[in-house]
């Protein structure tokens, strides 16, 4: 009984010696692991943020949690499914973000060229803005240059002192003044004067050199207004008498009308002006103001000064004669045509300066002549008016 007693103690004392051991293995190797658990965390995507290089952190791995919460090991979980299950080797992988598709390639640079036809879609506008409000302010100066050089000569207009009284009783041959719209009917190659009178002379007209030998040079030049083929003229011409048998104003404005009213002689100045090495046979002095323009023009003068045996004048606005001011007085009647030997008391100037690219439209919309393309014809062009009250208006101002 001792013996076996003594056996069984001995057996009791190896185990315990046994477990001991364990227990001191189960501690050191838990202190190991706790250790490298600490060096290499449980995501080895985090071991860079202690400093430790991501491929020792991924040799010490070989598993990885069921439900990894970092992305990147995530991925490598889902490629894991995919090792090679006889060497137990993970698939190459990449730890930065993947390169693009081909579908996103496509729709980035569908993207792109959206946005960029946006871009030029607004640029062009924004240039066709630009260009249209440039030429419109080219337009514009224009027309007021031309409006101030009609005021200019108007204001210097003089008028006939033959008439006695200012009246038409003994009215001379032909008219002093001449205002006159282009008509509707009109065709390109009419020559319209627009206005005709006489004017103090200016030292910068020359002398056309085309007087009599007994004629004298006044202190008056004769200034024209003509409108040709869509364009508008300027002509002065000095003006000579015989003093010894001195003529009316209007007879020396009407002798120069025919030389004026022909096509030839503005066929003439377009062809010098347009080609510098040739030189125009026109010898008085005369200015093209614009080339694509509609004018219009209205004077107001008390209907008894208006001469009414001149073929087709007056043309009287439709009711400009019925406009009372009261006390059973009328405001005088408009004309948009008339010849006078005196001056009007007010003249209405307008016109309609165009561009190229205008032009071409307006006249594409006028062929149409329905009432919406009339109606955006009137927004094409730049509109200038001005109305010039003439000093002194219906008497002489002879020098």
């Amino acid at each position: 009984m001792n013996t076996l007693r003594l056996f069984f103690n001995a057996q009791l004392s190896t185990l315990n010696v046994q477990r001991s051991t364990l227990d001191t293995r189960r501690i050191m190797w838990s202190a190991v692991t706790n250790a490298v658990r600490h060096r290499f965390p449980v995501c080895p995507h985090k071991a860079a943020s202690r400093g430790i290089p991501l491929a020792a952190a991924l040799q010490n791995f070989s598993t990885f949690p069921k439900k990894p919460s970092c992305p990147l090991c995530l991925r490598v979980r889902q490629q894991q499914r995919h090792a090679n299950l006889r060497t137990l080797e993970l698939p190459h992988f990449r730890t930065s973000s993947p390169a693009f598709t081909l579908i996103e390639l496509v729709a980035a640079l569908s993207l792109f060229v959206v946005i960029l036809g946006i871009l030029m879609t607004v640029l062009n506008s924004a240039t066709e803005m630009w260009s249209a409000s440039r030429s419109q302010k080219k337009e514009q100066t224009a027309a007021l240059a031309i409006t101030d050089l009609i005021a200019d000569d108007l204001y210097q207009a003089v008028a006939d002192n033959s008439v006695p009284n200012n009246s038409t009783a003994n009215a001379p041959e032909y008219p002093s003044f001449i205002l006159e719209t282009p008509p509707i009917n009109a065709t390109l190659n009419d020559v319209v004067v627009l206005l005709a009178f006489a004017r103090r002379s200016s030292s910068r007209v020359p002398d056309p050199d085309t007087a009599g030998a007994t004629d004298t040079r006044f202190s008056l030049d004769a200034v024209f207004y003509t409108y040709y083929l869509n364009a508008l003229f300027r002509h002065v011409i000095p003006l000579y008498n015989d003093f010894n048998d001195p003529e009316p104003l209007g007879t020396l404005l009407h002798e120069l009308l025919d030389s004026i009213r022909n096509a030839g002689t503005h066929d003439d100045i377009i062809e010098a002006l347009q080609d510098p090495t040739k030189s125009s046979d026109v010898k008085w002095q005369y200015t093209l103001l614009a080339e694509r323009v509609l004018p219009s023009l209205n004077a107001t003068i008390p209907e008894g000064f208006v001469r009414k045996e001149d073929p087709g004048f007056p043309h009287m606005v439709e009711g400009s004669d019925k406009r009372p001011i009261g006390n059973n007085m009328k405001l005088h009647p408009i004309y948009g045509r008339l010849t006078t030997d005196v001056l009007p008391d007010q003249i209405d100037v307008a016109f309609r300066l165009f561009d190229e690219q205008d032009w071409a439209a307006y006249w594409k919309l006028e062929k149409d002549s329905s009432p919406a393309d009339v109606l955006k014809s009137s927004y094409l062009g730049t509109f200038i008016s001005r109305r010039i009250t003439l000093p002194q208006a219906g008497g002489s101002r002879l020098p």
